[in-house]
């Protein structure tokens, strides 16, 4: 799979699951191909429903859809791309078969775990101060650079970037941005 040089995540920080499903179809219409679906905060039945609505109109526009959530919950849904924690990431003891996997990763052991279990691509984060996790440190790109430079696993910048920020992640070994306010029409 050759991957873009955009990520972008529709989360539910976003509103509420229909504004969610909004914002999915924009990010479609405007050319990304691949896509983070993110709710934390949802429970198992309502994630299930979203997701797969989600996953229906990923499908119909041959959409590679990244489900950030359990492994578990991934199988049952029947998922092709899951997107872990960094703490699932370093629980699991292998990488599931037939299904793409895509890693959050904060710091240079998680990236490491991520590639030897032969993850599609991780996202290193935050990279710059962040809504999403305002009291968290940035890494700032020189850490982002001196992390994911030596990896064969492809990176993607993210935390408080947006589309503009794609020649900075560049130069910074980045495989590009992922983001979700960057990413807002």
């Amino acid at each position: 799979m050759k991957l873009p040089e955009y990520y972008p995540i529709v989360d539910e920080c976003l509103s509420d699951e229909v504004s969610m499903l909004k914002q999915l179809k924009r990010l479609i219409a405007q050319g990304y191909t691949m896509i983070q679906l993110r709710a934390k905060s949802l429970g198992d039945e309502q994630f299930k429903r979203l997701a797969t609505t989600a996953m229906a109109i990923c499908e119909e526009k041959s959409i590679v859809l990244f489900l950030n959530t359990r492994l578990q919950l991934a199988i049952e849904l029947n998922a092709h791309a899951v997107h872990l924690s960094g703490t699932e990431l370093l629980s699991l003891p292998t990488l599931p078969k037939g299904m793409l996997l895509a890693a959050s990763c904060h710091n240079a052991e998680e990236l490491n775990r991520a590639q030897s279990l032969g993850a599609l691509f991780a996202v290193l984060s935050p990279v710059c101060v962040t809504q999403t996790h305002p009291d968290a440190a940035p890494l700032g790109w020189a850490y982002f650079a001196n992390c994911s430079r030596p990896l064969s696993l492809p990176v993607y910048a993210l935390g408080g970037l947006g589309p503009n920020d794609l020649p900075r992640a560049l130069q910074s070994g980045a495989q590009g941005v992922s983001g979700i306010r960057g990413f807002l029409a």
